[in-house]
């Protein structure tokens, strides 16, 4: 983290809404554990999924197109750091 990062994190922690900022934190962890999971739901599913039928080849395409699109822009914002 850069000086000019670090002041900025004290002047929110200093001047900010101190239940603002409860509330983001929190509804932060929970979104993380919601996400961990799903993440763990969809691990499980297609772990005992023995076949495709009933399945959208569609739906599973963009999905997957989705997902290659997300990782690559976490990638590319993450290289920015």
């Amino acid at each position: 983290m850069g000086e000019g990062e670090s002041d900025e994190f004290k002047r929110v922690l200093l001047e900010g809404n101190p239940y603002f900022l409860a509330l983001t934190c929190s509804v932060s962890l929970l979104h993380s554990v919601f996400d961990f999971f799903a993440f763990k739901n969809d691990i499980g599913f297609w772990k005992n999924k023995k076949s495709v039928e009933g399945l959208s080849v569609r739906t599973i395409g963009l999905n997957a197109i989705m997902q290659v699109s997300l990782a690559a822009e976490c990638q590319s914002s993450c290289a920015h750091l």
